[in-house]
């Protein structure tokens, strides 16, 4: 898929709803197929349900924080190659900060405060490197 191809499925995982209607203002005009789990374990279901091609994953949720989240991808084979970009409200300790760079899966993070055009930008870099 083009980088900014508007068929590209996107998983919004994120339990703040402004934050999620601030995602969809700012994605829904170019990518068309948003769809959204407002916990963890909904979003792990969904994504295996559904296969999208991005996965957008808040890192502190209740029932599933994102990194157990992008663990739980990686065990089922189907779901394991989802890139995903980890947003956070957060400030990352190295430690954090190493664990999510050892995931295969995660090929970004994100401020949640970061710009409408670094978001798309970001989310355009990471379709684009996704396996035909």
């Amino acid at each position: 898929m083009a980088m900014s191809d508007p068929a590209s499925r996107i998983l919004i995982v994120e339990d703040n709803q402004d934050f999620i209607a601030h995602l969809r203002e700012i994605l829904g005009p170019v990518y068309l197929d948003l769809f959204q789990a407002e916990n963890g374990e909904a979003g792990l279901a969904l994504a295996q349900k559904e296969l999208p091609d991005l996965i957008l994953l808040d890192m502190i949720m209740p029932r599933m924080n994102g990194l157990e989240v992008s663990q739980a991808l990686l065990e089922k084979p189907e779901t394991a190659k989802i890139p995903i970009v980890i947003f956070t409200g957060s400030y990352f300790d190295a430690k954090t900060a190493d664990l999510l760079k050892s995931q295969p899966n995660v090929k970004g993070w994100l401020a949640k405060n970061c710009g409408g055009k670094v978001l798309l930008a970001e989310v355009a870099r990471v379709l684009a490197q996704r396996p035909a």
